[in-house]
């Protein structure tokens, strides 16, 4: 009965994302395996989002010999990107302090269809990204899902 209770907790809570669980929920579920757990769900949300949207993930590693000017280039092209591409989202740069492969940034761009990534595939800008960012870069890793 424990190991059903946590499965289903877990399954509530990060698997069914239409289901809206509250703290009093969490601890109901709690209460059917051990006395002694605790779980808090203060700031989790699970909403189904209004919309599905693509999303572009790139963890990056910035070279050694980095030029900063060609840095602040590339970012801010980017940062710039939405505003000239219909269906382009939003675009998020955040420094990671404590990464397993070492990445110091990560990137996350967010389209609502495939039409939005190829005009930005495509876009003047991004094509000038892709062709000053590779000295700049050290390693690189990208990974995309929609949700």
């Amino acid at each position: 009965m424990k190991k059903i209770s946590i499965v289903l907790l877990i399954m509530a809570l990060f698997v069914l994302p239409s289901a809206s669980f509250s703290q009093d929920d969490a601890e109901k579920a709690l209460a059917l395996t051990e006395p002694h757990m605790e779980l808090r769900l203060e700031g989790v949300q699970n909403k189904v989002p209004s919309e599905i949207l693509f999303h572009r993930v790139m963890l990056i590693n910035w070279a050694d010999t980095l030029d900063n000017s060609a840095k602040a280039e590339v970012i801010n092209l980017f940062l710039g990107l939405p505003d000239k591409i219909d269906g382009f989202e939003s675009f998020e740069i955040n420094d990671l302090s404590k990464s397993p492969e070492s990445f110091e940034q990560v990137m996350i761009l967010r389209f609502t269809s495939d039409e939005s990534v190829k005009a930005y595939e495509n876009h003047t800008d991004h094509l000038r990204i892709q062709e000053i960012s590779p000295p700049l870069i050290g390693g690189f890793l990208f990974f995309e899902y929609w949700k």
